[in-house]
């Protein structure tokens, strides 16, 4: 197998469902970091307004 990030791979599209995988695992991992965020910023300010 080719190098992973290779022009020539993307155009045969052998590494294209790879490639595919890769940008659906990093953006699912950034919306569940996103949220995740989120929550806890819910989470945080629900603290404050308990202790005030």
């Amino acid at each position: 197998m080719a190098s992973f990030f290779s022009v020539g791979d993307l155009c045969t599209g052998e590494s294209i469902p790879f490639f595919l995988i890769y940008i659906i695992v990093c953006i699912r991992n950034f919306f569940s970091l996103f949220i995740f965020m989120k929550n806890n910023n819910l989470n945080a300010k629900h603290s404050l307004k308990k202790s005030l």
